[in-house]
């Protein structure tokens, strides 16, 4: 049934799209050619297990679709050297701008196992040209040591229906799942941009709908499925946020005009009890919107030493 169904969506794939799209049925042995080759011609297309080192989708328009998570997968090949550094994004965004991204999932299957940096690294670079991201119906899964989706002074974003995983275990980790920054928190890096070292920008203008976001550090992890580090005007609307650390949301800087609304804040399987909604480690957390949130267990809202409603 599962080789039938495959079939059929890869003729339903070479239909769908114009005939300007580069199109790729990936093999799983080592498909960064292919892909790349593909994403440096132009929108792209692809099918089946694609197993890649670094993809550079930086400084460019990038369309990706696949044809639904699982029959569009993209893993991390495990040995990829750039995976052990800051540079070790499974897909680097750096400078890009009307990015769209739909209907496909990384990290399904064995491709979960492998630590990368980041999955998507989207950084804004010099001169700042990045924005405008569009993400829809993408599922991504993994181990990742700075966090699953990372947004450095990227101002545009609209993410819906999608779910977000990180299960980078261990005692003090701090790996999140979506961190949004003014700063670049992490001090990530590009093989394939240069990255601007003073954005000026919090990262706004940012709107999570429908999804879901897990973190899942195991017993004695300290990671929010959150960060927001000197972000501001970042909204999260219904959908499911889950986190075995100390907090759901961490704060570290200035951030304010964020918004809650109609959010699940659950454990979700993990061993630990976030001990509250928002830790604020640092700065001041202001304006900030909760409306009809649910709250597994009741926790404070507020925690920590930083400045907070």
């Amino acid at each position: 049934m599962t080789n039938k169904i495959l079939i059929a969506s890869i003729a339903v794939f070479f239909c769908a799209m114009p005939a300007s799209a580069e199109h790729v049925i990936c093999t799983g042995v080592d498909d960064t050619a292919a892909l790349q080759t593909a994403l440096d011609a132009g929108p792209t297309k692809f099918v089946g297990n694609c197993v890649v080192c670094s993809l550079n989708a930086a400084n460019r328009r990038p369309i990706l679709h696949g044809v639904g998570p699982v029959y569009s997968n993209i893993n991390p090949k495990p040995d990829c050297p750039e995976w052990a550094t800051k540079k070790g994004h499974i897909i680097d965004f750096s400078g890009s701008y009307f990015v769209d991204l739909a209907d496909f999932s990384v990290g399904w299957g064995a491709g979960n196992a492998v630590i990368t940096q980041t999955a998507f690294a989207f950084m804004q670079t010099e001169p700042a040209t990045s924005n405008l991201v569009r993400v829809n119906n993408v599922f991504v899964l993994g181990k990742f040591r700075s966090t699953t989706f990372y947004v450095y002074g990227v101002a545009s974003g609209r993410v819906r229906d999608s779910e977000f995983y990180n299960f980078n275990p261990g005692a003090d980790t701090l790996s999140s799942v979506v961190y949004m920054t003014g700063k670049n928190g992490w001090g990530l890096e590009s093989n394939f941009a240069t990255i601007s070292t003073n954005v000026g920008i919090g990262a706004p203008q940012w709107q999570f709908s429908s999804n879901e976001i897990h973190n899942y550090p195991g017993v004695g992890g300290n990671a929010a499925a959150i960060w927001l580090d000197g972000a501001d005007d970042v909204h999260f609307f219904g959908g499911v946020i889950s986190a075995g650390g100390l907090a759901y949301v961490f704060v570290d800087g200035n951030v304010s005009h964020i918004i809650f609304h109609g959010v699940a804040f659950g454990q979700d399987g993990d061993p630990v009890i976030p001990a509250s909604v928002f830790r604020v480690n640092s700065g001041n957390l202001a304006d900030v919107s909760l409306l009809a949130n649910h709250y597994t267990g009741n926790p404070p809202l507020y925690d920590g030493p930083g400045s907070h409603p």
